[in-house]
């Protein structure tokens, strides 16, 4: 992919939560999780919201626990 080697304001915002939810989820290649990485060292409100999103999803998965 290599578009991480861009800047941040080259993104929209719905862009960058995707990308967020592609990393957390693990469907980014090495070399581009490898950039984004480098990104989210440079942003700290991207990490914040990496963070919100993982609680997210830990939040959910033990919903579902609890359903079943």
């Amino acid at each position: 992919m290599g578009v991480f080697l861009m800047k941040r304001e080259d993104f929209d915002e719905d862009d960058i939560q995707g990308m967020l939810i592609a990393y957390l989820d693990e469907q980014m290649e090495p070399a581009d999780r490898n950039e984004f990485e480098k990104l989210l060292d440079a942003h700290e409100d991207l990490r914040a919201d990496l963070e919100l999103y993982r609680k997210t999803s830990v939040n959910i998965e033990n919903l579902f626990e609890l359903e079943s």
